[in-house]
């Protein structure tokens, strides 16, 4: 309910309904856990630094991606790539890395 000012004439406020739109998001805000990952005792490394993912995703999962590089490459983002060059984010694989570069160090 949104109570705005009465017409001239009248005393006190006027309640007013209207229709509540749903917004649609631009952005979503998503808390991640994060564990501590195991050093290797001798050379006090992480153990496997390069990492190879293969995914079969379900129909929600896919929009998601599809829309996040939809997102991602309407606002210009970029992304590592394996050898370390930065370009811009186009394709599902780089929407993972683009994700995984916001929480490093975190």
């Amino acid at each position: 309910m949104i109570k705005s000012k009465a017409k001239p004439g009248t005393d006190g406020f006027k309640e007013e309904t209207k229709q509540a739109s749903t917004p649609t998001a631009d952005t979503v805000l998503v808390e991640i856990p994060m564990g501590t990952l195991p050093v290797s005792p001798t050379s006090q490394t992480i153990h496997r630094p390069l990492l190879h993912i293969d995914a079969q995703l379900n129909r929600e999962q896919s929009t998601s991606l599809r829309r996040m590089l939809v997102g991602l490459r309407a606002s210009g983002a970029t992304c590592s790539t394996a050898v370390g060059r930065r370009r811009l984010v186009d394709s599902n694989q780089d929407v993972i890395r683009w994700l995984l570069e916001q929480v490093v160090g975190e």
